[in-house]
């Protein structure tokens, strides 16, 4: 990196506009070229990372995360943030860019300006989904001590009739972003295990409500009678079991992704048995 510019082997000096300042001493660089023709640079410096506090933080500076589809996300600290639905939103305007590159000739020039028109769309949604993640993500890290996620199998979700809502939603970058940023700025982050029954248990009491159908958005323990709002519930508990894994010495869990969306099998003893001949 020289000032605003950077040094390319062969080609010399080449200008660009640089989104954030490069910290650290650059090792290399990556040079992309997306669908619409824009050309990124991507250099690697290495820096020290931040230590990170050894001490559990307490409650207060704790936030619960329970990931959805309708709201991006529900923070145990009563915070929702809705789901925005960057692709459902620019369907149409993809839908039109699509259809008119279907009636162009292939090999000519305009089906390849109509090809570029609909690598625009697609790139202006990946472009607004990146800078909501960034700005929750990082909000999200700088404003707590721990933030504790469930670990959803989104592979597995991406499998259900909501595939479409899924993968709009983002959930695995998310999390991603939630990991590296943790380590940026010496926060914990936790990762709660898929089978921890989050929504079912409730928050005052502890009782699990076994009954409990995914239509229900709000619920009244049969035990206790306090009356719960689902997501809320849901962020609560995580936050709970997130402090609880921190306490123990498990502050990071291990990556689950593209894992089993089974509870894991347990082999049951069986006797010996001499076949028949």
């Amino acid at each position: 990196m020289v000032g605003h510019g950077v040094q390319v082997p062969k080609i010399g000096r080449v200008r660009l506009r640089l989104s954030q300042p490069v910290v650290g001493t650059t090792k290399s660089a990556t040079f992309t070229r997306n669908a619409c023709g824009h050309w990124f640079v991507t250099p690697v410096a290495e820096r020290q990372a931040p230590a990170v506090d050894l001490s559990a933080p307490g409650p207060e500076r704790t936030v619960g995360l329970d990931l959805g589809l309708k709201d991006a996300i529900a923070c145990s600290d009563g915070t929702r943030v809705a789901a925005p639905r960057f692709y459902r939103r620019g369907e149409r305007k993809l839908r039109r860019s699509q259809r008119v590159l279907s009636r162009r000739e292939k090999g000519s020039r305009n089906r390849a300006k109509a090809r570029t028109n609909v690598a625009r769309v697609h790139q202006r949604v990946a472009n607004q989904r990146a800078d909501f993640l960034h700005k929750l993500t990082t909000s999200l890290i700088k404003n707590h001590e721990a933030v504790c996620i469930e670990d959803l199998s989104v592979r597995g979700l991406a499998r259900t009739k909501l595939a479409k809502s899924v993968l709009d939603a983002s959930l695995g970058t998310l999390r991603w972003q939630l990991a590296y940023k943790g380590r940026w700025y010496g926060a914990h982050v936790v990762v709660v295990d898929r089978f921890y029954p989050s929504t079912q248990l409730c928050h005052d009491c502890g009782h699990k409500n076994d009954g409990l159908s995914q239509a229900d958005r709000a619920w009244v323990c049969p035990h206790c009678r306090v009356r719960h709002d689902r997501d809320l519930n849901a962020a609560l508990n995580i936050r709970d079991e997130g402090l609880r894994l921190l306490a123990a010495g498990h502050a990071e869990s291990r990556n689950a992704c593209g894992g089993t969306v089974r509870p894991p099998m347990v082999a049951r003893p069986v006797e010996a048995r001499i076949p028949r001949l």
